[in-house]
């Protein structure tokens, strides 16, 4: 039940009203939460270095604090994805994510002390779950998150490539052929030349592409609302962002 009024919800569900509301409302991709596992799990992980900034700061207490990071964990290691089927490309800014990651997360902590799924007591989603935090800071620094650690794979593959490539240029300089240039026949070259030349080009978009991965390890977590910080205790905001063994 919210401001609106009741909805029913599946039995099973770690979700709650306002993913449903989303779901129903703002769904039109196709593509759930649920498919990008990377994302679910930097969100988590910026959920439990909330947790623990709020309980340093003294928003919340110890025993609240736990709960939501043992709930954090279980997202972390990739338990529980499929109750987040909000559509991924949803409206709103990003609000239908951050509650369906709250919801989870509030439904799961009260679980392990034992309460029923969607009771919210004692933690409730938005006072605990999401306190000192905005959708606005949540999501944009989870996006960040997950792109960086699916970058290092990505490195791996191009320089795999660029290895390759270069291998392949030392094989073919023995081998001559004709360049094209403006549809047609152009000169004598040799085909490791060509290949050179392929790999001078991955490796200066590799490069322009780590600078900008770098860049993204500027985040926003304690901006809250469009980077005011309302909401949000100074305090918290010195310390969340040191919390870099989780985000």
């Amino acid at each position: 039940m919210d401001s609106f009024g009741e909805l029913e919800l599946p039995k099973d569900a770690l979700f709650g009203i306002q993913t449903m509301r989303a779901i129903q409302n703002l769904s039109f991709s196709g593509r759930e939460l649920s498919q990008y596992t990377n994302y679910i799990k930097a969100l988590a992980l910026v959920k439990k270095a909330a947790a623990l900034a709020n309980y340093e700061v003294g928003v919340i207490e110890l025993a609240t604090c736990n709960s939501i990071t043992n709930a954090c964990d279980e997202l972390i290691i990739g338990n529980y994805h499929e109750h987040f089927p909000v559509d991924i490309l949803h409206g709103g800014g990003g609000i239908g994510t951050n509650m369906n990651v709250n919801e989870v997360i509030a439904n799961l902590a009260n679980e392990f002390l034992n309460e029923a799924r969607g009771s919210y007591f004692p933690i409730q989603p938005t006072d605990h779950v999401n306190a000192s935090q905005s959708t606005a800071d949540v999501c944009h620094t989870a996006m960040r998150i997950a792109i960086i650690r699916q970058y290092s794979l990505l490195e791996v593959v191009l320089l795999n490539l660029e290895e390759t490539i270069e291998m392949k240029a030392r094989q073919f300089m023995n081998v001559t052929t004709i360049s094209r240039t403006c549809l047609q026949d152009g000169m004598r070259i040799q085909l490791g030349e060509v290949f050179s030349g392929y790999a001078a080009v991955l490796k200066r978009r590799h490069e322009k592409l780590k600078k900008a991965v770098i860049e993204l390890s500027a985040i926003n977590i304690g901006g809250t609302v469009i980077g005011s910080g309302t909401g949000a205790p100074k305090a918290y905001q010195e310390i969340v962002v040191k919390k870099r063994e989780f985000i």
